[in-house]
């Protein structure tokens, strides 16, 4: 292994150390915010001081595909150029990465998803067909260890934890109505401290008629919100 390539390594070992270290306040504070992208998704969740929080993604997408790390071009040199990777991570979010985001940048000390039933259900049965790991022998839910950070995929409420930050994106009304998202976050034990909507403009598989749906919702989702 080279020596640029172990001090890569070891920058990327001390920052996501140092994340988890920052991630032990466990703090949202109680509000709501509504947002149009995946970068507003995480810059909302700067604004609410959100860190080491429960994330519950009621969601049809995962997003969690890394940021790609590229090499900085002096990482032979020394000093060592330092990185702000929480930074880094940041301006690097897309569509296809805001869960990661939120889990790498300490924002996120756990991720589950609420998905909609029929989308869950082809998920499972897919995976299965693939031999995918992970998946619950009753097909209730599915865990996926990702460099050993685990995310738990169901289409119903199975954990729970706190403080609970629930994002609702848009995709979720193209494959359910607003009455089964209310059932199922009708069996949580503890309200959301925080709750943050993304019509998720930035996805051009998500339909106008999602995204109006989760608008009108949102008296309701901010109602839903604990407050002090």
């Amino acid at each position: 292994m080279g020596f640029g390539v172990l001090v890569v390594a070891a920058l990327i070992g001390s920052a996501l150390f140092l994340s988890a270290r920052g991630g032990a306040s466990r703090f949202v504070e109680a509000d709501t915010r509504q947002v149009s992208t995946s970068r507003g998704l995480v810059d909302a969740t700067d604004d609410l001081r959100a860190r080491g929080v429960v994330v519950l993604g009621a969601s049809a997408h995962l997003g969690y595909t890394p940021v790609e790390l590229k090499t900085p071009p002096n990482a032979l040199k020394w000093p060592i150029e330092e990185r702000d990777l929480n930074a880094y991570f940041r301006a690097g979010v897309s569509r296809d990465s805001w869960v990661w985001v939120l889990a790498k940048t300490g924002v996120a000390r756990r991720i589950d998803y609420l998905m909609p039933e029929a989308e869950y259900a082809r998920r499972v049965a897919e995976g299965r067909a693939k031999g995918f790991p992970g998946i619950s022998a009753d097909g209730t839910s599915i865990l996926a260890n990702d460099e050993g950070y685990l995310r738990h995929i169901s289409d119903r409420i199975s954990r729970e934890g706190g403080p609970l930050l629930l994002v609702v994106d848009a995709s979720y009304f193209d494959f359910a109505t607003p009455d089964e998202l209310f059932a199922r976050l009708s069996e949580l034990s503890t309200l959301p401290t925080a709750v943050v909507m993304n019509a998720a403009k930035d996805d051009p598989n998500v339909s106008d008629a999602a995204r109006a749906t989760l608008e009108a919702l949102r008296p309701r989702l901010e109602a839903m919100v604990r407050r002090p």
